[in-house]
């Protein structure tokens, strides 16, 4: 679908509402959290969201992100809900969500899913990377293959970011590894993610990821200390170089991307 004017404001209006809740728990439990990728990026050019985005995503250091799970559930106030494996088991994304109650935002992958399908931020661990680079692209894409083991036990469309041409190579290789994947269960393929993403870090590496990603791979020094910022006038932080990480997440990221490509999630429901 596409949004009216009107419903990308309600959208955005109840996004900061999650936003706050998020950011009132991790400062009442000194955890820390950064705004990271799109949300970022309209931090920068656009003083919040990007006008035409319809999320917000977060990143939180591993230790961090390990507690927040183990508390939201208590600490969020009430029509908010955390979403992750580890509440909702047939949730089918590895990383966390905070969704709204009494909302709907439905991704056209997720239409059959019997998980909540309310409006949310999503909430992402980050690890560190091994220094050498041939350990660490192995990392990489070791990480990659595991989420997507985990990802086609519950859903075999991509989402709506692929090409056409992509989304039939990825449905095609999700459907035949659900096949194979039938004698091994989600919970196994979880603890091998978690185990591999989480393999450096009682190192001293230079470098993290977000996920296991190259394009979220950053030095620790471009990231903290974070820094202060606001966004759409909500205190939030930010990382220490935001420019270093904006670049090597989207290059030239001050020019905008012409306009049949500024779209959000275009869920295929969605009520506020």
């Amino acid at each position: 679908m596409k949004y009216t004017e009107s419903q990308l404001q309600e959208l955005h209006a109840v996004e900061k509402e999650i936003l706050s809740e998020i950011i009132r728990i991790c400062t009442e439990n000194k955890l820390s959290f950064f705004l990271d990728w799109g949300s970022l990026l309209g931090v920068v050019r656009h003083g919040g969201f990007i006008p035409w985005d319809d999320d917000i995503d977060i990143c939180m250091p591993r230790d961090d992100y390990e507690i927040f799970l183990e508390i939201a559930p208590s600490k969020l106030r009430k029509g908010y809900i955390l979403q992750h494996y580890s509440t909702e088991p047939l949730t089918p994304q590895y990383c966390a969500k905070i969704r709204k109650d009494n909302t709907l935002f439905v991704e056209e992958y997720a239409v059959n899913l019997p998980i909540h399908q309310g409006v949310y931020i999503d909430i992402y661990p980050i690890d560190k990377v091994p220094d050498n680079a041939a350990v660490s692209k192995h990392y990489q894409q070791k990480a990659t293959f595991l989420k997507q083991l985990f990802i086609s036990k519950m859903i075999h469309q991509p989402s709506y970011t692929k090409t056409k041409i992509k989304k039939i190579l990825l449905s095609v290789i999700r459907t035949t590894l659900s096949v194979l994947l039938l004698p091994v269960s989600r919970e196994y393929i979880y603890t091998k993610l978690n185990q591999h993403l989480m393999k450096y870090n009682g190192l001293d590496c230079e470098k993290v990821s977000c996920i296991g990603t190259k394009r979220g791979e950053h030095y620790v020094n471009d990231i903290f200390p974070l820094q202060d910022a606001f966004f759409d006038g909500i205190a939030v932080k930010v990382p220490n170089h935001p420019d270093r990480i904006l670049t090597d997440e989207y290059g030239d990221y001050m020019q905008l991307p012409p306009e049949e490509k500024r779209i959000g999630h275009c869920p295929a429901l969605f009520k506020i």
